[in-house]
C-alpha cells in the first residue's frame, strides 16, 4: 500500500482498474462509497443501488438496496451504517441499509410540501442539512432547510438560486 505525501490514514491511494458496469438504471445522481467498498446510488426509477465487487475485474453486483417511491438524488452514509436520501418527490428519507426500510424525516418545512429535495449532509453532532432546488416549477428558489441533532428544524432563505448541493 502506498501513501500520498502528509497522509496519516491507512487508506489505499492506487485506483482500480477502470471498467464499464451496467447498473440496470437510468440516471444515476449521486454516488457514495461506503465503508466496505461498495458503491451506492440512486436511479430515475426509484430505486437505491448497492454495486459490490468493483475492486474484482469482472465479479462487479448490482442489487437494489430500496425502493424510495420517489427519484433519489443526494445520498449520505451516517456513522451507523444508514443512509440519508434526498428524494425529488419525497423529501429527506432514511434508509436502513441492513433490510432497505424507507422512513420519511421531512417532507414539508413552514407547512408547505418539500419539492425537489436534491442534496444531504450530515455533521458529526447529528445535525442535517439539505437542499431544495425549487419551491415550485418550474425551478424558482431554492432554501436550505436545517434539521438539527435534537429532531427540531427550521429553514432559512438562501436567496440562492436553484442549490444543488451542500458541504460541511
Amino acid at each position: 500500500m502506498t501513501r500520498a505525501a502528509g497522509r496519516t490514514d491507512s487508506r489505499p491511494t492506487d485506483l482500480v482498474p477502470r471498467a464499464f458496469v451496467g447498473i440496470g438504471g437510468r440516471g444515476p445522481e449521486d454516488v457514495i462509497a461506503d465503508g466496505q467498498g461498495r458503491v451506492l446510488t440512486g436511479v430515475e426509477d426509484g430505486r437505491v443501488l448497492r454495486l459490490t465487487g468493483l475492486a474484482e475485474p469482472g465479479r462487479a453486483g448490482v442489487e437494489t438496496l430500496a425502493e424510495t417511491g420517489g427519484r433519489p438524488l443526494g445520498l449520505e452514509l451516517l456513522p451507523d451504517g444508514d443512509l440519508l436520501v434526498c428524494d425529488a418527490e419525497r423529501g429527506l428519507l432514511r434508509v436502513t441499509t441492513g433490510d432497505g426500510t424507507v422512513r420519511v424525516l421531512a417532507d414539508e418545512t413552514g407547512g408547505e410540501r418539500l419539492r425537489f429535495c436534491s442534496n444531504v449532509v450530515a455533521l458529526s453532532d447529528g445535525t442535517v442539512y439539505f437542499t431544495v432546488s425549487t419551491r415550485r416549477y418550474p425551478l424558482d428558489l431554492g432554501v436550505p432547510p436545517r434539521r438539527s441533532g435534537s429532531g427540531g428544524g427550521s429553514a432559512t432563505s438562501s436567496n440562492t438560486p436553484a442549490p444543488g448541493g451542500c458541504c460541511a
